[in-house]
């Protein structure tokens, strides 16, 4: 999950502006494939520093209104990173998807839910296996290795 935070909040995150790719894909496999970090809010800002660093800035980071919209549309970004609004909360969390070049939609929750939408002249794809245990805030990095993959590597489910 993340949490909305106020700007000085913000500041006192950790910048990965300069890290090395190495060091980036060691903070996504110890997140998730390997476990030993339970924690890992990313801010949006955290989220496009870390894509910046792996040389994907293709990779949108958007909000999941903005997302869905485009896709009714199919004017999707091909790879994104998506932000789930809780409602009446300032408590969110990280999804990703990527459209294939069949146009299906492949949705990844590290909950398992399914995507909130149904677009009738779509298909979406979504893994059901819930990967991310529910007190975990580690959704974003979550998000990263199913996107960078496209969902090739799985970490182990909850």
């Amino acid at each position: 999950m993340r949490k909305n935070n106020s700007s000085r909040q913000i500041e006192n995150l950790s910048s990965y502006k300069n890290y090395s790719k190495q060091q980036i894909l060691k903070e996504i496999y110890d997140h998730t494939i390997n476990q030993k970090k339970q924690d890992g809010i990313l801010s949006t800002i955290q989220l496009k520093q870390i894509l910046h660093v792996l040389n994907r800035d293709d990779i949108l980071v958007i909000d999941e209104i903005d997302y869905w919209k485009k896709a009714i549309n199919n004017k999707e970004p091909k790879e994104a990173i998506i932000f789930h609004h809780n409602k009446n909360t300032s408590i969110g969390h990280w999804v990703c998807a990527y459209t294939d070049k069949n146009n299906v939609i492949h949705y990844d929750n590290s909950f398992g839910t399914i995507p909130p939408i149904d677009i009738s002249h779509r298909t979406i794809l979504y893994d059901k296996s819930q990967e991310q245990s529910a007190d975990s805030t580690s959704c974003g990095w979550y998000s990263l290795l199913s996107i960078l993959n496209h969902g090739k590597i799985k970490s182990k489910p909850f």
